[in-house]
């Protein structure tokens, strides 16, 4: 607590494995905004983004302030790795005997291979292959800590959540042609809200300037033609 303003404070704890450099950090406590978190929609650009910024994720201490994700599917590849089924994850066993990703958040369970992944488990709202025996409570559980972990990256790296959920996509055709086939996009955010582009123009030429859940029962009055 800071005493003179009386706002909450954290410590953020930050390592460059480039330059070896720990940066500590007091911090106020930034409220997340909810509309912007109505944005993160799950699938395949929570998955991305999660892999585009695993280094800041490396970074986060403690770990625990954050959550774990349970239940990830991953396999010994030909290379005698462990990854999950996309391969942008590695896992290692921990004296623990448990399966932890390179970031700290992931836990996995271990399957003979790709077919009994995909036999085995399902594509959450995560990105990733979790197992078919997670209850719907363990799944909520899952996403809201991704989640989490999504905002802090926007926070660090002062940019709008939608703009981390927007980086490049860094996956093949095939790939995405599997996620598509397995994983069902929601047209709709919390509470039944609706996904809405706005754009500069009629056309919207240059793509959405904005996108926004809106409630249903506002819709028609805030964009009238």
């Amino acid at each position: 607590m800071n005493k003179r303003t009386k706002s909450p404070q954290k410590i953020l704890i930050t390592f460059d494995p480039t330059t070896n450099k720990l940066t500590i950090r007091i911090m106020p406590i930034v409220q997340v905004n909810e509309e912007d978190m109505k944005l993160i929609n799950g699938g395949i650009r929570v998955l991305n983004a999660f892999e585009w910024n695993k280094n800041i994720l490396k970074s986060l201490f403690p770990k625990d302030m954050y959550g774990r994700i349970e239940n990830v599917l991953i396999y010994k590849n030909k290379h005698g790795e462990y990854e999950e089924y996309w391969g942008k994850i590695k896992f290692y066993r921990n004296g623990n005997d448990e399966y932890v990703d390179e970031t700290g958040f992931l836990r996995g369970e271990l399957m003979n291979s790709l077919e009994e992944i995909v036999e085995k488990g399902r594509i959450t709202d995560t990105g990733f292959f979790q197992s078919k025996d997670m209850s719907d409570e363990q799944l909520k559980e899952s996403f809201h800590v991704m989640k989490v972990l999504i905002g802090e990256i926007a926070r660090i790296k002062n940019k709008r959540i939608i703009d981390v959920m927007n980086e490049e996509l860094r996956m093949t055709s095939l790939d995405k042609l599997i996620f598509v086939k397995n994983y069902k996009e929601k047209s709709t955010g919390p509470d039944g809200c609706v996904y809405v582009c706005e754009c500069k123009n009629a056309n919207c030429e240059n793509g959405c300037e904005e996108i926004k859940c809106v409630d249903r029962a506002k819709l028609s009055e805030l964009y009238k033609p």
